[in-house]
């Protein structure tokens, strides 16, 4: 919702900080994968660089302990997704897009609403259009398009990508 929220240019106040604080006592805590992208959000947006890699490394040592089954959505979509968040707020946004691209198939094995599916999809369209990207953009805005019947002009959160788009 915070992302939605500076994507809106709405004054969110120190809200990122209180979930820093708890993301970053999430080290190794693989359980939830689904979270984890949204605690790597809250640790870049306050600029705890250091915890964010820390979570990506404690995220790896713990799918390397578990079930390779359960550790494939880890390893396949958060990870990945974490360290595309990591990358672009360090400014390597065409990195950042490297990363999270093979992602794209496995987002649906994180799990979550069909509004939580649509802010990873967000973060990837945006990391594209901030690295104008048009091959990323259209990739994002079929998938998009493919999944939801409502047209991308006529949904809030995808106008402005829409007219990124031409």
């Amino acid at each position: 919702m915070l992302y939605r929220l500076e994507r809106a240019d709405i004054e969110i106040g120190g809200r990122w900080e209180e979930l820093a604080d708890k993301a970053q006592a999430r080290r190794g805590d693989g359980s939830n994968a689904f979270t984890l992208p949204h605690w790597m959000l809250a640790l870049v947006r306050t600029g705890r660089f250091e915890a964010a890699r820390d979570l990506i490394e404690g995220t790896r040592v713990f799918a390397g302990k578990i079930h390779p089954a359960q550790a494939a959505p880890l390893n396949r979509a958060a990870i990945p997704v974490c360290e595309a968040i990591l990358l672009d707020s360090q400014g390597r946004t065409g990195a950042a897009l490297d990363a999270m691209r093979p992602a794209l198939a496995a987002l649906h094995t994180l799990g979550g609403s069909h509004a939580q599916q649509d802010l990873l999809e967000r973060i990837y369209a945006d990391m594209a259009v901030r690295a104008g990207s048009a091959q990323d953009l259209a990739l994002i805005l079929q998938r998009v398009r493919a999944k939801r019947p409502a047209p991308l002009e006529e949904r809030t959160a995808w106008q402005d990508i829409h007219r990124s788009a031409g």
